[in-house]
């Protein structure tokens, strides 16, 4: 039987100054800041779809796959660039059955990029 485990990893977001945790510490050459990570909403009722290739193959692995979310929490763009070729379609279609809560940064809503790591295993 073939599984899939999903690990997240927070996320990556674009704004200038420095970044620990959830609070920036004020530095004398940057501007200070809070931000809110991205939430997940909903969760896919079921993982993702193994491909029948991939099945057929026993090909496992990691997929990374990258999701920008918008101020309103809404899928902005998805792509995978990590991973075996064959699972990234799959990948980034479970990534696509999610929402969002959207990330804020002093107390405003903004676009932020949110990383799913999708692990295909053929280990029962």
């Amino acid at each position: 039987m073939k599984t899939a485990i999903i690990v997240f990893t927070l996320l990556t977001f674009g704004c200038k100054g420095p970044v620990s945790g959830v609070h920036s510490t004020p530095k004398e050459d940057g501007p200070s800041f809070k931000f809110e990570p991205i939430h997940i909403k909903t969760w896919p009722a079921s993982g993702p779809e193994y491909p029948a290739k991939a099945k057929a193959g026993h090909i496992t692995g990691t997929v990374t796959v990258y999701i920008h979310v918008s101020e309103t929490g809404q899928i902005l763009k998805i792509y995978s660039d990590q991973g075996p070729e064959i699972l990234r379609q799959a990948a980034e279609d479970y990534a696509k059955r999610f929402t969002f809560i959207p990330a804020k940064l002093n107390g405003r809503p903004t676009t932020a990029r949110f990383t799913l790591h999708v692990v295909f295993d053929s280990n029962p």
